[in-house]
């Protein structure tokens, strides 16, 4: 859903680096299809990796000092680990870099203003 709007920060992120977030579309939702799915539960739950991932985002929020998490922190957070799917499309679509950020955030100010 990020990169199918056009006007987020997260699809402008993908931009900047060389990637056309149209292009990966389809290799995201191909990824997203292996995720086993719950089916008949009176109560829905998040999975061990989404709450993995937000948890993360949280932790990548408050260390680049932000108040609210934001789709360019679940971004940030879903590219680690570099090995992940994720980073995996990004590469095969022009992330040559491998890593959109340093793990600490440092590229963000640059990769948003490019």
């Amino acid at each position: 859903a990020l990169m199918m709007d056009k006007d987020n920060i997260a699809s402008g992120i993908v931009r900047k680096i060389g990637v056309l977030p149209e292009e990966i579309l389809s290799d995201l939702e191909t990824e997203l299809s292996k995720i086993p799915r719950v089916s008949g539960a009176a109560r829905k739950y998040a999975s061990t990796q989404l709450e993995k991932l937000l948890d993360n985002s949280i932790r990548e929020m408050e260390g680049l000092g932000d108040e609210y998490v934001s789709c360019e922190h679940l971004l940030l957070r879903s590219i680690n680990p570099v090995s992940g799917p994720v980073a995996e499309i990004l590469g095969r679509h022009g992330d040559e870099r491998g890593n959109t950020f340093g793990a600490d955030g440092s590229e963000r100010e640059r990769a948003c203003n490019r």
